[in-house]
């Protein structure tokens, strides 16, 4: 009896061993917390090992200050970098701001460059700047940069935002920008060309460096049906997406940039060579030619403008509506459906695949050509009376 005993208490044993050895090795293979850890320190002072950079704000506004950071070649800014140039220097010199900027290709604060001496900086190499990114007292080379989240301009002469994937792009529209001196006064006026692209579809497999360039801004992005934006803002204004200026010789936009008003008594040309714009209404007495070729569908079109040739050669659908007045040459021979098309002192409307529309209102004045267009040629269209200002030949008016 006493050997059953040990035999059960034996037996117990190796059972409390084993289970206290698997409870062991369960606790071994819990993993461990994914909780991410700052990447960068944040210091509003900058930090030097060994004599050399390694993080925190920058900030020069003197040659002294750029004697500073001029012996390490500085490529990464952990911080952010604000830079105000007033001193005179010869190009090339220590004392020249770009023999430092022109390494850096990440900052990873905000950007702030304040010029008063009238002498542009070199940002050759930049390529992301996580925060904003503003310019003021003149123009930088920064042609390779392809992130930033807000970018802030302002400054004489034209602007030019180069394909960079941005949330907000704020220019200052005023005779002159920070300078305050007139540029109508001298008969001049800004050329505009915006191309963005929104932040959230950065190819993130690419790593954003200088030799990465070419092909960060040439990848194709998957876009869903109603894509986010980058809103162009004007300084001054209450509202994003409206220009409002008398002092804009040109627009380019391109990319994803969205501008849905335009108020301008100085543009000539205006060029939309964006893929996504909603709507856009235009309001001018003297643009010239307007060009918007890859658009395929919008919500809303409204040309108020003595437009030479206006032409959406990609534009297959217009949801509301198409108002276009003072337009000499309409080209919108992809069209094929809209909700309201309206055209008035107009010389002539291509439509060569219109479908239907809800109502269609075209003077008597306007010629229209409409081949192969059932829907135009039966309605009359082309042939109302004088006494009939307009026609309407597809709904209820």
């Amino acid at each position: 009896m006493k050997n059953i005993h040990k035999l059960l208490s034996l037996s117990l044993l190796i059972l409390l061993i084993i289970s206290c050895s698997k409870s062991d090795d369960s606790d071994e293979t819990t993993p461990v917390s994914t909780t991410p850890t700052p990447v960068q320190p944040v210091s509003p002072t900058p930090v030097f090992v060994d004599d050399s950079y390694k993080f925190g704000d920058i900030t020069i506004s003197s040659s002294a200050d750029l004697e500073e950071f001029s012996s390490d070649k500085i490529d990464e800014v952990v911080g952010d970098l604000t830079i105000n140039v007033g001193w005179d220097y010869t190009a090339g010199s220590s004392s020249d701001p770009s023999e430092f900027t022109k390494n850096i290709e990440i900052v990873y604060g905000d950007v702030l460059v304040n010029i008063t001496n009238n002498k542009s900086i070199s940002f050759e190499n930049l390529v992301k700047v996580v925060g904003s990114y503003t310019i003021n007292g003149h123009d930088v080379d920064d042609q390779n940069l392809v992130y930033a989240n807000y970018i802030n301009l302002d400054y004489e002469g034209d602007y030019i935002v180069n394909n960079v994937f941005t949330r907000q792009i704020t220019l200052n529209l005023d005779d002159g920008g920070s300078s305050k001196k007139s540029l109508s006064s001298k008969g001049l006026s800004r050329r505009l060309r915006m191309f963005s692209r929104h932040p959230r579809y950065y190819p993130v497999s690419i790593a954003p460096t200088f030799n990465n360039v070419v092909k960060i801004r040439s990848t194709p992005l998957i876009l869903p049906i109603r894509p986010v934006v980058p809103k162009f803002k004007q300084k001054g204004l209450t509202r994003a997406e409206e220009l409002n200026s008398d002092n804009v010789e040109s627009i380019e936009i391109g990319g994803h940039t969205s501008l849905k008003k335009i108020n301008s008594n100085s543009i000539k040309s205006l060029d939309v060579s964006s893929t996504i714009l909603p709507e856009l209404e235009v309001k001018s007495t003297s643009l010239k030619a307007f060009s918007m070729p890859n658009i395929t569908t919008m919500d809303k079109l409204v040309i108020d403008a003595p437009c030479e040739s206006f032409e959406a050669k990609s534009l297959i659908t217009v949801k509301n509506k198409i108002t276009l007045k003072n337009v000499v040459n309409i080209i919108l021979n992809a069209l094929k459906t809209c909700g309201i098309l309206t055209v008035s002192n107009a010389g002539e409307i291509n439509l060569n695949n219109f479908q239907n529309a809800a109502s269609l209102f075209i003077p008597s004045t306007v010629k229209v050509n409409s081949t192969n267009n059932p829907v135009l040629n039966q309605s009359g269209v082309s042939s109302v009376t004088p006494e009939d200002d307009t026609h309407n030949s597809g709904g209820s008016s």
